[in-house]
């Protein structure tokens, strides 16, 4: 029989278990925003195979692709889970995605799109599944008090791991190349790896450890004749001085014996209601009396859908509502942030025809012109050189290209004409120096959008751990779930209608989405039975997948309906997906006070209470 959640919880070893967990969880966030971080070097890359539109619904199929077979795969997952173990799914899920993120790599070698999209198929294959598995197991490893703190921990590696990706795949895409960018990354995710098979290491020796004790406990236990006699010996009953001399071997196993009697009861009666099912011994290893029927555990499983609370529910929609507005801007916050404040688009060359003062265009294209070549006066251009305005670092310089030759333009090719040998007409001078200034400030402007863009995440991998704590201690998720809703809402209405205070604003994202991050995992265990938590985590990955696969598609079609521009309507549309969290936690917090408060009640003292009472 496998050890129970409380034996593994007074085990020294689940400090162990969470480094080990932490790191499987960092090589999947870390390859999973790899698009994210070096979206404008892939477009650069794939410049002369695709213009700038037809990439941006290209990049969003790489996150859709992701998402869609996680809309019922990861509760498929926590079945999974609860049927074969969480060793046997959790290495299986990183072997997995370290194939997948090999196959991603390779398309960026061969420069295959198609490919690319493969891998990251079968990277979605696993990689919300994982995050069950993880849920999973700290559930059995840590129980009260521990719990949130843990899942913040967690949360925190696994953020630590996008941030890290942010920072470190742009330097890697631009200083060797983007190809060794991502098979950094694949090496990464292989490390996570090993980090599960050391997991299984670590829970196959403890759980050995505590069977030992408790068949030595058992034996040590007096049998019921020596009980009577030494009851008769002493004048006490039988049944006190049993139980005082088997609280004094080993209090511990007391409470193992009544959570197991417990437990006994508890599937009698589920199974005189929903009809037996096959048991298991060892985890993941059928028992004597034949192999489980999984599609029979499915189908209990499935029906058991329709017996989630509004609880649940509303709790789920406001994971999918709050979630999406994060991670789905995260994918094109990149060019979010160049084009709102760091990479500014240019003046027309029309009205600004020189690319810094005092070193002017002398023709550019002009469709109007008979052959195509507009030639401005003399009085012209000493007109554009005094009005030229280079106050702006953040500005694009003006091109002197046409439309074909800016959508192919490739930074990381090499100079003077970066990937545009083919597209050379009208030709471009190759004594030009203001397509390699121009190809500099960007570089330095991505750079700049990559640290931008991981501020949410730095606040989230530093406060996850001490807000899990704090929650632990405090309580009060569900009014946490309202509140944060509400500043995400007014963040990207900012972001959408208001000049600067961009970093400040990502600030406010970054808190409101570690707060509710913390807030919204570890209580769902208080409104689910036990034995469906793996299925409750997992319907909650589901549905939130299914509008991950769709909101990047919309914000890509948003994107091209207001001219290849995120301003503001893209960011209208997140905060319009934040309000709709609004409204959700609202009624989280309102049903949560009529059912008892589990989400803001404190859970802090639920392990001195079950002591008590055993």
């Amino acid at each position: 029989m496998q050890a129970s959640a409380r034996e593994k919880g007074s085990s020294l070893s689940r400090w162990l278990v969470l480094v080990l967990i932490s790191w499987a969880l960092v090589g999947d966030f870390y390859c999973y925003d790899n698009p994210a971080a070096m979206k404008s070097q892939l477009r650069d890359y794939f410049a002369d195979s695709m213009d700038k539109s037809k990439f941006e619904s290209n990049f969003a199929l790489l996150y859709s692709v992701y998402s869609i077979p996680n809309v019922a795969l990861p509760f498929f997952g926590g079945i999974l889970v609860d049927k074969l173990g969480t060793r046997m799914t959790l290495c299986g899920f990183n072997v997995l995605l370290t194939f997948a993120s090999a196959i991603v790599a390779l398309g960026v070698s061969s420069k295959s799109f198609p490919l690319m999209i493969v891998g990251r198929v079968l990277y979605g294959l696993a990689g919300e599944s994982l995050t069950v598995v993880q849920s999973a197991i700290l559930t059995q490893w840590f129980k009260g008090r521990e719990l949130a703190l843990t899942f913040g921990i967690t949360l925190s590696f696994s953020r630590g791991g996008s941030v890290l990706n942010n920072y470190l795949s742009p330097a890697c895409a631009d200083s060797v190349s983007l190809q060794f960018a991502f098979w950094l990354g694949s090496l990464l995710l292989a490390s996570s790896t090993v980090a599960s098979f050391g997991f299984v290491a670590v829970d196959l020796r403890t759980e050995h450890i505590l069977k030992q004790q408790q068949q030595q406990q058992h034996e040590q236990r007096p049998s019921h004749e020596e009980e009577e006699a030494g009851a008769l010996a002493g004048g006490t009953t039988p049944l006190l001085q049993g139980d005082v001399a088997y609280e004094a071997a080993d209090a511990q196993s007391v409470d193992t014996v009544v959570e197991e009697e417990v437990e006994a009861e508890a599937k009698e009666e589920a199974g005189e209601q929903e009809g037996a099912h096959p048991q298991q011994g060892e985890e993941g290893e059928d028992s004597e009396d034949g192999p489980p029927s999984v599609w029979a555990d499915i189908a209990g499983q499935l029906g058991s859908i329709r017996h989630f609370s509004l609880m649940f529910w509303l709790v789920t929609i406001s994971a999918l509502c709050n979630y999406a507005v994060v991670m789905t801007w995260n994918n094109t916050s990149q060019d979010d942030l160049l084009e709102r404040d760091l990479f500014t688009p240019a003046p027309a060359i029309e009205g600004c025809c020189c690319w810094q003062v005092g070193q002017c265009y002398s023709s550019w294209p002009d469709k109007r012109a008979p052959d195509g070549i507009y030639r401005p006066s003399q009085l012209e251009l000493d007109i554009c050189t005094s009005s030229c305005d280079w106050s702006a670092p953040a500005q694009e310089i003006v091109l002197n290209l046409t439309e074909t030759q800016k959508n192919h333009l490739n930074c990381g090719q090499d100079p003077p004409l970066y990937g545009l040998d083919q597209y050379n007409d009208p030709p471009i001078p190759l004594s030009n120096g203001w397509l390699q200034e121009y190809c500099t400030q960007k570089s330095k402007a991505e750079k700049k959008a990559a640290l931008w863009m991981s501020i949410p995440y730095y606040i989230n991998v530093a406060s996850s751990p001490i807000l899990g704590f704090v929650i632990d201690r405090f309580g009060q998720c569900a009014t946490i779930c309202a509140i944060s809703p509400i500043i995400l809402t007014v963040v990207h209405l900012l972001l959408a209608f208001c000049e600067g205070y961009t970093v400040p604003l990502l600030v406010a994202q970054g808190v409101a989405y570690s707060f509710f991050a913390a807030a919204l995992w570890p209580p769902v265990v208080y409104i689910v039975e036990e034995k469906q938590i793996g299925a409750a985590y997992g319907v909650i990955t589901s549905l939130m997948n299914a509008g991950f696969s769709v909101f990047p598609l919309v914000a890509a079609y948003v994107y091209q309906q207001n001219g290849n521009s995120y301003l503001p309507d893209v960011e209208c549309f997140y905060a319009g997906l934040a309000f709709l969290g609004v409204v959700v936690g609202v009624a989280l917090l309102v049903r949560d006070g009529q059912i008892g408060s589990p989400f803001n009640r404190v859970h802090w003292f639920d392990d001195a209470d079950e002591k008590a009472t055993s």
